[in-house]
């Protein structure tokens, strides 16, 4: 199986404001890699081009490969009605080395023997909290007309993708990569 070094909610959108102490930040995470490719598990970081176009030359010559998929902050300023995120994030940080997956757009990618599938796996809403967590969660104002139900629909379409996916490799050594929880098991939250 292949070795990653392994990151996710490192949030380049705070860095906003910070200059060089932002980029010298950067720089002591990746000073010494170790392992040759990279897993990134979400929220890099809406909205901050300078800080992710920084990240992103750096790690792709850190690398040999990155894989990335998008968390729920990397959504942010997109209307999920008429907008890919998924497709304008490997667009605009496309290179060779740099495959962002999706469980929306399934896709995959084969390092040495393992395939590696992933995606944000948004969670599962208790109906009982479905409007208190709409409330009180972000992602329901700074993601365009985002909708309980578009919410409800895409854990659905992606848990659905991810269970065929399995399917489809059942035989291969798998890595699974979500920014949610996939379990009650990794956390009681």
């Amino acid at each position: 199986m292949p070795s990653f070094d392994i990151i996710s909610d490192i949030h380049l959108d705070h860095l906003t404001g910070t200059g060089d102490k932002g980029l010298e930040f950067i720089d002591s995470v990746f000073e010494n890699p170790t392992a040759p490719n990279l897993l990134i598990g979400g929220d890099v970081g809406f909205q901050s081009d300078f800080y992710s176009s920084y990240f992103f030359d750096l790690v792709k010559k850190k690398y040999e490969k990155v894989v990335c998929i998008l968390g729920n902050h990397d959504y942010w300023g997109f209307d999920l009605n008429t907008e890919s995120p998924w497709k304008y994030w490997s667009k605009r940080y496309n290179a060779p080395n740099i495959h962002f997956l999706s469980l929306s757009e399934p896709n995959e990618i084969i390092i040495d023997d393992t395939v590696v599938i992933g995606g944000t796996l948004w969670s599962e809403l208790d109906p009982v909290y479905e409007v208190l967590i709409q409330a009180a969660l972000n992602d329901f104002k700074a993601i365009k007309k985002f909708s309980l139900e578009q919410y409800k629909a895409l854990y659905n379409l992606e848990l659905e993708n991810l269970k065929r996916q399995i399917d489809k490799f059942a035989d291969q050594k798998t890595l699974i990569l979500t920014h949610h929880a996939p379990t009650y098991q990794t956390t009681e939250r």
